[in-house]
């Protein structure tokens, strides 16, 4: 659920503290990979950080002065920060990041059971924190540990044990997590176990008093044991989470960071009144405004689903506002969460609202003996993995999960009764409970049992419930999203600065600090304000025309093309300009009237283009369209240009498919689009259209000249970008999917260098891949081959945007793709060394950057009536200083406007360089490349390589999806590889097609 990474594998990943700490143990992949290496005699890098640069600084010529080598295991010194340059601003600057401060002390971990133990024949024990996967039972669960911890901490019998005297509360010297680890401030004493608790060599376990909170349990249990294992080991130190370094071979025990996110959580985690919490990190509010939100803040997204308002804490080591101090500070990164639950309400209400049908329509529709199949497919789709619970159940506690929906009724379906006959179901209830179903020909819930044992045997672990009488249960997020909810909750998300400043704020509140016990008696303590430090606005660089320049300006950091033309312009020669839907008859007119107006603006920024060739409608299937095709190949057509209906969703897909096959480039516009061209005269969409037109057939739209210019070797003809980035199945959501990974990328290979083209490679699922692996190497090569054939000589730098690598990935990276990528740049370097770097864009994080203003109350209030633009941070702001890792090579750009909500920031980590770039360089050349989008006049999130790599990637899935063959094997994906991405075509590989 979190963006974040857990603090345990964080932990982990970020290496160790002490030189004689034990290597990180190879996993399978990593050793498959070092026989390859030895194979291809390619030494294995040590997974080493590329060392903490300095900001921004003086340049010494044309190159910086600054080379530094990778050392093993070793802390790179702390440098200077970075420098204002002629044309940057000095910006004030706030965030999400709250500082931690934490006092020395010991904390004494136990790992802990809880069993319950039935009676009877039935000697079965159930552990009851084992934690479940799905939400409902978790809850059930954590309410479950909850009732037993406070049993045994509140036994006075218990109190010496704990070593809680007079004066001391429970909740002020213990910590428990509600799963498997109880900590505590005192080491605890098995010699004086009370005399009921059961003792072992190196455990013990305390037993539930059988008082009130007993009684959840007694109906399944005969007594409930806490069982605590003796743990001899050396206490943790509050303060060892804050050693780290730059070296990733190295574990590192993460316990006392655990422990600081179970105690700042105890509070809310024992809290149920208030608190639903799935993770110890995250908390989402019954009752917001008790934190100081507002109704407004929280809003029902239709279909029986809500957006539950949450607060979420990550701790992060950071450079601090204290540059001096060495190994940086611990800090609180606190957000507002926002995610999508299900309402608690009966199933056949909650089938009104999925499936779009009122109550009479349902209500005739399962009242028919005839099974409706369909209706039973949708309902399937609708409630399977969802929990349910009965209005007959006799437990409070008892829950189903749904397996799926059947289409046998209950008065068909039949089961053997305690007494041994056969009856139905609906004599069942009738019988049993004195009730006549509703609608006994409505299909079934065929369900798990999922508290106790299921009540016959023959029904072999399910149950099967007539719908009429299940409710969806509480505190269960929604999981299967659908595109018209996710546009609910981005716009419910869409939270500008001034306001997102107050939820951070809340969010903060909702923990209570304050009251937290254990907090205050362990040392630890958490700022009541976020952190403030200075941030840097580069300066922006000039948008270079054939004729003049243009210069970025505003909030936006927009421009106009004012009357010139492009520095590159295109020719097309015969092409066709079509409307594609299903009934494409009526829209001859507006077709003739948009191919006008699109070669008058073709024409008006310097385009060589004549009339269409051929001109009309298409109907919106793949026989017809490919029909279309094969006369515009037979034709020698050059473009084909689509106007398209706004809900015709397959016709793009088909026609990119058929773009591909025939190698002819294609043009999408919604009708839409043309309306607001027509009626609203929105002239800037109109040459938003034939900007992309100019890039996808080959042209350039602008240039750049830097400023200030001591920084134009950056883009200098002799450098080559290249931008990977991936696409997951099913966004990264899908689990056990057979679909490929889609690496997608993009790289200045043309002669001009401001001039992007890509392509895709289909690579196996999930990061332990050779194949992915190799396929990396292959790229970078072919893109230096490609520079060398258009610009007749090498590379002096390669710098390489890695997009889609999360900080647990980086050390795979440094080890294993690293050495691959420079073997492939030495076989392609004629001798000489090309000088190569690594950057990682992040844009999953937890940091959120605001300007400074935004937390004074007299100026937010002005800045509240602003538009998001205008209250967010500047695009080009850059932040090397306070917020980023301590040991890391890394910064914070903010290179586009948010045009609703506030922004959100990518993190770039350098991960290897040997281009002796300084941090200020790479900081400059982020924010240049983020003018490159070319087809709109602003810059855009990412760099120019990473942001087009990622539409070439997205471009890759939609054409995998369209294509249709389920792929198993790498040399199937090689071969899917060759039949669809573009390298290997006459055309469209030296063009930029998904533009």
């Amino acid at each position: 659920m979190s963006a974040a990474t857990t603090i345990s594998s964080e932990r982990r990943r970020l290496g160790g503290v002490q030189p004689d700490q034990a290597p990180k143990p190879m996993t399978k992949y990593e050793d498959e990979l070092e026989s390859k290496f030895e194979a291809l005699h390619i030494e294995p890098k040590d997974a080493i950080m590329h060392p903490k640069m300095e900001g921004g600084q003086l340049k010494q010529g044309d190159e910086a002065a600054l080379h530094i080598e990778p050392k093993d295991a070793i802390m790179h010194p702390k440098m200077e920060g970075g420098q204002l340059k002629q044309g940057d601003e000095a910006v004030q600057l706030t965030c999400n990041a709250f500082g931690l401060l934490v006092s020395k002390s010991e904390v004494y971990r136990y790992e802990v059971k809880i069993l319950g133990e039935r009676g009877g024949n039935n000697a079965k024990v159930a552990y009851l924190n084992r934690r479940p996967k799905d939400d409902a039972p978790i809850m059930f669960q954590r309410d479950d540990c909850r009732a037993v911890f406070n049993s045994i901490i509140n036994n006075p019998e218990n109190a010496a044990f704990f070593k809680i005297s007079d004066g001391i509360k429970p909740t002020q010297v213990l910590a428990y997590d509600l799963t498997g680890y109880l900590y505590s401030l005192n080491k605890l004493d098995f010699t004086l176990a009370p005399q009921n608790a059961l003792k072992e060599e190196d455990e013990i376990s305390l037993l539930m008093a059988q008082t009130e909170e007993f009684t959840r349990f007694a109906p399944r249990f005969k007594r409930v044991l806490f069982c605590i294992r003796n743990n001899e080991a050396a206490p943790l130190h509050t303060t060892d989470f804050e050693k780290m370094t730059n070296h990733l071979e190295v574990r590192f025990d993460a316990s006392s960071r655990s422990f600081i996110e179970t105690a700042t959580s105890q509070f809310a985690l024992h809290d149920p009144t208030q608190h639903v919490m799935f993770e110890t990190n995250t908390s989402y509010l019954f009752d917001p405004t008790q934190a100081g939100f507002t109704a407004n803040d929280a809003m029902g997204i239709g279909n029986d689903k809500y957006l539950a308002l949450g607060t979420q804490k990550t701790i992060r080591m950071i450079e601090g506002p204290n540059r001096e101090k060495k190994g940086g500070a611990p800090a609180l990164f606190i957000e507002c969460k926002k995610t999508p639950f299900y309402n608690q309400c009966d199933v056949l209400h909650f089938a009104t609202t999925v499936l779009s049908m009122s109550e009479n329509h349902l209500a005739q529709a399962i009242s028919n003996p005839r099974p409706d199949h369909h209706l039973v497919a949708l309902l399937d789709k609708a409630l399977s993995g969802l929990y349910v619970f009965s209005r007959f159940d006799e437990r409070i506690d008892s829950f189903h999960k749904v397996i799926r929906v059947v289409s046998t009724s209950p008065s068909e379906k039949v089961f053997t009764a305690p007494g041994g006959n056969e009856i139905s179901i609906v004599d069942y209830y009738h019988q049993k409970y004195g009730v006549e179903l509703q609608f006994p020909n409505a299909p079934m819930a065929e369900c798990s049992f999922e508290r106790g044992e299921p009540p016959k045997r023959s029904m072999r672990g399910t149950l099967f419930f007539p719908l009429e009488v299940l409710s969806i249960c509480d505190n269960q997020r929604v999981h299967q999203q659908t595109p018209e909810l996710i546009q609910n909750i981005i716009k419910a998300c869409a939270v500008p600065p001034v306001r997102n400043f107050h939820h951070i704020m809340n969010s903060r509140n909702a923990w209570s600090f304050e009251k937290n016990a254990i907090c205050q008696k362990a040392g630890i303590r958490v700022t009541s304000r976020p952190m403030n430090f200075n941030g840097r606005k580069l300066c922006a660089p000039s948008i270079r025309y054939a004729s003049e320049n243009s210069a970025p300006s505003g909030s936006r950091s927009t421009w106009r093309m004012m009357q010139t033309t492009y520095i590159m312009p295109a020719s097309i020669g015969t092409w066709g300009c079509y409307y594609l839907a299903e009934r494409p008859q009526g829209q001859e007119r507006i077709l003739q009237q948009f191919a006008k107006r699109f070669i008058q603006e073709c024409i008006t920024k310097g385009m060589q283009i004549g009339d269409p060739s051929d001109i009309g409608g298409i109907v919106a299937n793949e026989i017809e369209m490919e029909k279309k095709f094969k006369a515009a190949q037979s034709a020698h057509c050059e473009f084909m240009l689509f106007i398209h209906d706004d809900r015709e969703k397959a016709g793009h897909s088909i026609f990119k498919l058929l773009e591909r096959r025939y190698d002819i480039p294609t043009q999408g516009v919604r009708l839409s689009t043309v309306n607001n061209i027509f009626q609203k005269r929105q002239n800037q969409t109109m040459e938003n259209v034939v900007n992309k037109t100019n890039v996808k057939m080959g042209g350039l739209n602008f240039s750049l000249s830097l400023n200030p210019s001591c920084f134009k070797n950056l883009l200098s003809d002799d450098i080559l970008y290249i931008g990977f980035a991936i696409s997951k199945p099913a966004g990264g959501l899908s689990t056990g999917s057979s679909a490929p990974d889609v690496l997608g990328y993009a790289a200045n290979i043309k002669q001009f260098p401001f001039e992007f083209i890509g392509d895709f490679s289909f690579v196996t699922s999930g990061i332990e891949s050779n194949f992915k692996l190799e396929t990396f190497g292959e790229i970078v090569k072919r893109c230096v081959v490609r520079f060398r054939e258009n610009r007749k000589k090498n590379p002096r730098h390669v710098i390489i945007y890695r997009h889609g690598c999360d900080d647990g990935l980086f050390r795979t990276v440094i080890k294993y793709e690293v050495p691959f990528i420079e073997k492939k740049l030495a076989e392609v370097s004629d001798g000489s060394e090309i000088h190569w770097s690594l950057i990682v864009p992040n844009k999953m994080h937890t940091a959120r950057i605001l300007r400074s203003d935004v937390a004074d109350e007299a100026r937010s209030r002005e800045l509240s009536g602003m538009r998001p633009p205008e209250q967010n941070i500047m695009p080009g702001t850059v932040v090397d200083n306070a917020l980023v890792h301590p040991h890391f090579a890394e910064f914070f750009l903010c290179s586009h406007a948010a045009l609703q909500g506030t922004a959100k920031v990518p993190r770039y980590t350098i991960l290897f360089s040997k281009s002796g770039l300084t941090l200020d360089d790479f900081e400059r050349i982020t924010w240049n490349l983020s003018f490159g989008h070319q087809i709109v006049n602003m810059t855009v999130s990412l760099p120019a390589p990473s942001y087009i790599a990622n539409r070439y990637a997205e471009r890759g899935r939609m054409l995998y999806n369209q294509n249709g063959k389920m792929i198993t094997t790498d040399d199937e994906l090689r071969k899917l590889t060759e039949e669809l991405c573009h390298f290997n075509t006459d055309y469209l590989r030296d063009l930029r097609v998904n533009a």
